[in-house]
């Protein structure tokens, strides 16, 4: 006679857990805030702007505990809140990397001129970036590559709405990118540079074993695919929709199908 030992209805991995489902419930109020965003008008849409960074960040804080350990999640917190805090210093107090520009008031408490919505928000989108990138390749210089492409990209859907709403504004606009006006090029150059340097650092972070990266997915997804409609059909913004669509999907597209094909 044999004996089956059970092990109850749920393997380990698998088991129901608060850590599990607690960054969606977060990120479907990003989510509500993004809505709303879009239908609100005028100083309206200041409240909803920090909320969506504020709750996305949090979304991916909890992931990130959950997938990447205490340890890992809070020394990524550090090193990005603190490089992006510098890095905005420098830029409002000399204009390097970006070119000159000043923040306004509508984006909450400030810190030596630097919102400190500022940093949480290349926060919560430098760590979905990073765990995209390195589901695609191991090799640490395709991961710099598709990493920096793909933040950089993000700055297509950010700067643009950003100065439209008045929340920060530039010097020298000028020269500016072909259907992008009022931002320069050198911001984009400058954010080429400083997210390779950002990623340089975060890819030295230890690596875990491959596993479903469907919140990180969800977050850039819905940026690029929201950003895109938003900007087409509710904010006329159709070249802006095309540079978010076509830049960010240089990231997006070969994490979806990676992810497809190792966990279908």
């Amino acid at each position: 006679m044999s004996e089956r030992l059970y092990t109850g209805r749920w393997k380990d991995e698998k088991k129901p857990s608060l850590l599990r489902f607690l960054p969606w419930l977060i990120f479907a109020v990003a989510i509500g805030f993004m809505i709303y965003w879009v239908l609100a008008t005028g100083n309206d849409r200041h409240f909803f702007t920090v909320g969506i960074v504020l709750t996305t960040a949090l979304s991916v804080f909890v992931w990130s505990i959950h997938n990447n350990g205490p340890i890992w999640t809070l020394s990524s917190v550090i090193v990005v809140m603190f490089y992006t805090f510098l890095l905005e210093l420098l830029g409002v107090t000399t204009g390097i990397p970006f070119g000159e520009y000043e923040y306004a008031q509508s984006l909450g408490i400030k810190i030596v001129g630097v919102p400190l919505v500022v940093p949480i928000a290349w926060y919560a989108m430098a760590i979905p970036v990073l765990m995209l990138a390195r589901s695609i390749s191991k090799r640490p210089a395709i991961i710099l590559f598709f990493a920096t492409v793909g933040l950089t990209s993000w700055d297509y859907l950010l700067d643009p709405w950003m100065v439209g709403e008045g929340h920060w504004n530039w010097a020298n606009p000028e020269p500016s990118l072909p259907g992008l006006p009022g931002i320069p090029i050198t911001n984009y150059i400058g954010w080429i540079i400083s997210t390779f340097i950002l990623f340089l650092i975060l890819d030295r972070f230890p690596r875990r074993s491959y596993r479903p990266l469907s919140l990180p997915l969800m977050v850039y997804c819905w940026q690029w695919i929201g950003g895109a409609v938003s900007n087409l059909f509710f904010l006329n913004q159709p070249t802006v929709a095309l540079y978010v669509f076509v830049g960010m999907a240089l990231l997006a597209v070969p994490a979806l199908l990676t992810q497809y094909v190792r966990f279908r």
